[in-house]
């Protein structure tokens, strides 16, 4: 079987698979949006989204597919879900649709969770859509995406805290390479204490929060004001009281056995000759899980 995969955006994410198998070509669109509730998505891979949505309150993600020749059956299912989460597979001929109702607790605050859902159609066809759901306190906010770039570096505005001008963020670079981010890459979250409503004092900002996609959040949580005069006017710029301010890279996962090491099939596989000998995995990464198989004979070796 040839298989061939091609991106397409529609909402927050699509997939669409071709394959052709017995002579007949296959197509399998697959996409998910936020579809109800407080929330926002953003797309980070071909296969990835990002969601944010506060504790203690709900949203739904739609799910969508729909596979040509239409006499196929096409499923959605849902993997590595939360118990916070509910959804029933569906299936239907030519097209169905799902529903993921979140409803993450309070205790849920300060987490990143990665649900996995995958839609299914004739002769193995499958698409998957990765969900990184962050979880944020249930604190209100304000999200600016980009900014304007100065001699001072990014600079925000915002209008909903009237005692500053602006927000000057600076520069923002990669932890590793040092290199400057994408402005249009990022976004910066302001964060306020519960049952502050806009517009805010400058004394009631708690932290700020700078993302771009493909690395950690970075906190800021000390910030120095300057205030100056021009003409009859002053302007008062908020500015991290550290800076240049750097994002870490995700980067990619990583496997590797520690204890005992050895070759079987792959570099992730190992051979145990006595039951008590104790063995030890590391991983890095966004994994979104993990299963260890033992097998008694994995690599025809006698005795096992």
């Amino acid at each position: 079987m040839r298989k061939c995969r091609r991106l397409a955006v529609l909402l927050s994410l699509a997939l669409i698979l071709g394959a052709f198998a017995a002579g007949q070509e296959i197509s399998l669109q697959f996409w998910g949006h936020l579809a109800a509730g407080e929330g926002s998505c953003l797309q980070i891979s071909e296969t990835e989204i990002r969601c944010q949505m506060a504790a203690n309150s709900s949203g739904a993600l739609g799910l969508e597919a729909v596979v040509t020749p239409e006499t196929h059956e096409v499923s959605i299912e849902g993997w590595s879900l939360p118990p916070w989460v509910e959804f029933q597979p569906t299936s239907g001929n030519g097209a169905t649709a799902a529903t993921a109702y979140l409803e993450p607790p309070e205790s849920a605050a300060g987490q990143t969770v990665l649900m996995v859902f995958t839609a299914t159609t004739a002769f193995d066809v499958v698409a998957e859509l990765v969900v990184q759901l962050e979880i944020v306190e249930d604190k209100p906010y304000e999200e600016v995406p980009g900014g304007e770039e100065t001699d001072r570096g990014i600079e925000i505005e915002t209008p909903f805290i009237p005692g500053i001008s602006t927000f000057v963020l600076g520069d923002v670079q990669d932890c590793e390479t040092r290199e400057l981010l994408e402005l249009a890459s990022l976004t910066t979250q302001f964060v306020f204490p519960s049952g502050a409503e806009p517009p805010y004092e400058l004394e009631q900002l708690e932290k700020v929060i700078v993302r771009a996609p493909g690395y950690l959040p970075h906190e800021i949580t000390e910030f120095v004001p300057q205030t100056f005069s021009m003409l009859f006017i002053t302007v008062t710029l908020l500015m991290p009281a550290e800076t240049p301010i750097c994002l870490e890279p995700i980067g990619e996962p990583s496997l590797e056995i520690v204890t005992p090491a050895g070759e079987c099939v792959g570099n992730v596989t190992t051979i145990i000759h006595d039951p008590a000998t104790p063995f030890r995995w590391e991983a890095e990464g966004p994994f979104l899980s993990y299963s260890i198989f033992v097998y008694g004979n994995p690599c025809g070796q006698y005795p096992p």
